[in-house]
């Protein structure tokens, strides 16, 4: 299956980067921590952004050690839901 790539402005990027938050073309729709470093508080993320004028979703992967917004990438990659069931025990 081919995914489009798409690139979003780092101004308009950096709005988006919490579970919720939107604008009027893209909504967060969800923000994972993958790992973090206790000691200076960095950590790396994923980010699954929904644009709403056809429901795709993208994902976006970033670091903010430093929180240096130049470093912040701007390519996004096409990805898709895919519903998993889990079982626990109590």
């Amino acid at each position: 299956m081919k995914r489009e790539k798409i690139t979003i402005p780092k101004d308009d990027l950096m709005p988006l980067l919490g579970k919720g938050y939107y604008n009027k073309e893209y909504r967060c729709e969800d923000l994972k921590i993958d790992s973090c470093d206790e000691e200076d508080g960095g950590g790396w993320y994923t980010v699954i952004l929904k644009r709403l004028s056809d429901n795709k979703y993208f994902q976006l992967n970033y670091c903010d050690w430093d929180n240096k917004n130049d470093e912040m990438p701007e390519k996004l990659e096409e990805v898709f839901p895919r519903q998993v069931t889990i079982t626990i025990f109590e």
